[in-house]
């Protein structure tokens, strides 16, 4: 039987206990069935995010920027998940 591997990356928001009306921004990483979330350290507006999108809403400059951050993210991430990758968590052992 062969080993099947899978590689996915999502962005999701996660409220904030104190302030309900913003959310702290995660990368969510899932290897082979096994998923973990790595804070972006970005926090927006729950009404400014589109999760089915996985990107802020708006045309503000601030918006455009913290999108492009994202891609960004997005990018460095599918860069790094090269052959090497068995776990989601060889992505915190990776520089």
């Amino acid at each position: 039987m062969s080993a099947t591997n899978s590689f996915s990356i999502a962005f999701v928001q996660r409220l904030d206990k104190k302030d309900k009306a913003k959310g702290t921004l995660f990368a969510r990483i899932t290897v082979s069935g096994e998923t973990k979330e790595i804070s972006i350290k970005e926090k927006i507006p729950v009404s400014q995010w589109n999760a089915q999108a996985e990107m802020a809403k708006g045309q503000s400059a601030e918006v455009k920027s913290l999108n492009k951050y994202i891609e960004g993210v997005r990018f460095r991430l599918t860069e790094i998940s090269g052959p090497w990758w068995t776990t989601s968590s060889s992505f915190r052992h990776r520089e």
